[in-house]
């Protein structure tokens, strides 16, 4: 008895040995197990392998997590670190943990995440995960999703902003050429008369919205010209966007601006010049030139004068 003991205890240490050996030559655990790809009977499962072990397969234990289903995969002679997982119940609880085979045997199991297969009314996952288990993915199709619903929400509002910016800036235009008269209305009265001249007065009605006395288009329809109450011609471009404005001359200076009001405007056929009748018994023709901003000229002016017909009795 005493000599089989002695042959026994080296047989027992060698194999303590060995299999001490085999339990030191496993591979780690994988890590950061996830799952993506949600739908109502398929999933995806991914991991990550520490660099620097020897990895031939894997292995994945999939069960529902009510106990009616249980389910083990495993594959060797590959390099994948994903799986996908087909003929999954609609809108189950699952868990899955994930190991790595390696020349010496498997490693211990991965952490066990959770997951629930979606409806298949239902477009984007909702997943949930419990606690101490790894991190799920799959919410990025949501936060994409977001993005393009803030992208299309900015461009609507950059819209309406262009929008109100053009409406302010014609209201704009409107009200510089408001702004000359309400000046005149802080005035005492004795300064809005006028010389005693025939054809003299300002045209307007008792309220003051009668600002525009005439108002000419040119042959080419590229210029547009109003002449306000206030003797002062505006010039527009065919978008309705004023460029240009210059002030008319009485036929008399001694008898002041106020003294004449202009009745009636019409453009050269090459829409350089621009003649002003005034009730001064006047008519200007103004070289406005063929570009925005060139300086106003008086070039010719013709004086009207009152002819009577007169009649011999036969």
């Amino acid at each position: 008895m005493a000599r089989f003991s002695a042959f026994l205890n080296p047989v027992l240490v060698l194999f303590s040995c060995d299999l001490c050996l085999v339990r030191a030559n496993r591979p780690p655990s994988p890590v950061n197990v996830t799952v993506t790809q949600l739908k109502a009977n398929s999933a995806t499962v991914s991991w990550d392998v520490p660099e620097g072990d020897v990895v031939i397969g894997y292995a994945i234990l999939q069960q529902r997590q009510d106990g009616q289903m249980q389910r083990f995969i495993r594959e060797v002679n590959t390099t994948n670190r994903a799986c996908v997982l087909w003929d999954l119940a609609e809108d189950a609880d699952y868990i899955i943990q994930v190991q790595s085979i390696g020349l010496y045997g498997e490693s211990q199991a991965s952490k066990r995440v959770h997951f629930r297969t979606l409806k298949e009314t239902d477009r984007l996952p909702s997943n949930s995960s419990n606690q101490g288990d790894i991190t799920m993915e799959g919410l990025d199709k949501d936060r994409q999703l977001q993005t393009g619903e803030i992208i299309i929400i900015v461009a609507v509002l950059l819209m309406w902003a262009a929008v109100i910016a053009l409406f302010c800036r014609q209201y704009d235009i409107i009200k510089d050429n408001d702004s000359n008269n309400n000046k005149e209305k802080t005035k005492p009265s004795s300064e809005h008369s006028t010389p005693e001249r025939p054809s003299g007065g300002l045209l307007r009605s008792k309220d003051g919205t009668a600002r525009v006395t005439c108002m000419a288009w040119s042959a080419s329809s590229t210029r547009f010209a109003v002449c306000t109450a206030d003797r002062v011609v505006l010039l527009y471009d065919e978008q309705g966007e004023r460029r240009d404005k210059f002030s008319t001359k009485p036929a008399d200076a001694k008898y002041g601006r106020k003294s004449y009001v202009v009745k009636g405007m019409a453009f050269s056929p090459d829409s350089t010049k621009i003649a002003i009748g005034q009730t001064d018994n006047i008519v200007y023709v103004y070289r406005i030139g063929e570009e925005w901003g060139d300086k106003k000229v008086i070039c010719n002016k013709f004086i009207q004068t009152h002819v009577e017909n007169h009649t011999s009795d036969q």
